[in-house]
């Protein structure tokens, strides 16, 4: 049995909803389906899950992945699911939209390239407060044993 941690957990949990709607994907394209809607009201009885990321962290996830595969049907589906369920506004659409975008030009030119992955043998305690990548997060949070320099 495999124990995993809070944190290990969710990122197997997005990798979850990332394959269950690649898969959607290609139903929807197989199909032909046309782009609709989720019903407004959105309740889903009978069902007992305690959730380890919230319904804008699955639906944005869902959506990226939705995206990357152009997948109309879904895409439509997703954003409006977004934006009644989770409030999301446009902003955060085109910011996600762009995420991707941003994510699949870099990953082609690295496959063109043949390039090495840049790190290896990560673990999520590596990026946590203390961790050896610490300082490479986004918004350049220093690591937990330097000072923080102050922006000029």
């Amino acid at each position: 049995m495999v124990r995993l941690t809070g944190t290990e957990r969710a990122v197997a949990e997005l990798a979850a909803i990332a394959e269950h709607v690649a898969s959607l994907t290609t139903a929807a394209a197989a199909f032909q389906l046309r782009p609709d809607t989720p019903p407004e009201s959105g309740d889903a009885k009978g069902v007992a899950l305690v959730p380890l990321l919230d319904e804008l962290v699955k639906g944005c996830a869902a959506l990226a992945v939705a995206e990357f595969r152009q997948s109309a049907y879904w895409i439509v589906y997703l954003t409006r699911f977004l934006r009644t369920r989770c409030g999301l506004a446009n902003r955060g659409v085109v910011e996600l939209a762009g995420a991707v975008m941003h994510y699949v030009s870099f990953n082609t030119i690295a496959h063109a390239m043949r390039l090495e992955p840049p790190f290896e043998n990560m673990r999520a305690a590596d990026v946590a407060p203390g961790g050896r990548f610490e300082h490479l997060l986004p918004g350049g949070r220093p690591s937990s044993g330097a000072s923080a320099s102050k922006p000029a």
